[in-house]
């Protein structure tokens, strides 16, 4: 059966929602995220890396942010026509004395360095070669993520006709504080 998160998910849901399908059973997540709290993603994508059966990730339409780091966890990675992929460092805010914006930069750095191992293992990139695209907010088109190892293939429309078989996790979700991209020109 179909699973849908409203604008609203975090890791229990993804968690609940795996224990629907059952242990060993594959999966295909489609994305359309712009992203959300990094560290809910980095628990999405530890929640689906655990999941034993076969994880097939289609970005859709958007993986940015903490949603790329969320499609990291496939398998395999498909960016369908037209869909877009971001990776960035973790950004936060922080309102005080100079030692408690010390310590959101040492989080940040923190946060940052542990995405950029998610995106080096999944790409086969060094975590220093991660983390240069992560402080450059690299901005991905089908082909470029393939080329960069953040994906695996480009979903043409004669393989969409071939989607693999089981359960799908659809994952849609914008935070409206979030940046969705570059302005059109």
């Amino acid at each position: 059966g179909d699973l849908y998160w409203d604008d609203s998910f975090d890791a229990a849901d993804v968690i609940l929602a795996l224990a629907q399908v059952g242990r060993g059973q594959d999966v295909t997540v489609r994305l359309n995220s712009g992203g959300g709290i990094a560290t809910e993603g980095a628990a999405i994508h530890a929640a689906l890396a655990a999941h034993s059966g076969r994880k097939t990730i289609i970005v859709e339409g958007i993986a940015a942010s903490a949603a790329s780091v969320i499609a990291m966890a496939g398998d395999e990675i498909v960016m369908a026509m037209g869909a877009i992929m971001m990776i960035h460092d973790p950004s936060g805010f922080t309102f005080g004395t100079v030692a408690e914006h010390e310590l959101q930069i040492k989080a940040l750095n923190a946060l940052g360095t542990a995405m950029a191992g998610i995106y080096a293992d999944r790409s086969g990139r060094t975590v220093d070669e991660a983390r240069a695209d992560m402080r450059g907010e690299l901005w991905m088109s089908p082909d470029e993520a393939v080329t960069a190892g953040y994906a695996d293939r480009v979903l043409t429309r004669a393989a969409a006709a071939d989607a693999p078989e089981g359960t799908t996790i659809e994952i849609d979700a914008h935070d409206e504080g979030d940046e969705m991209g570059p302005e059109p020109t």
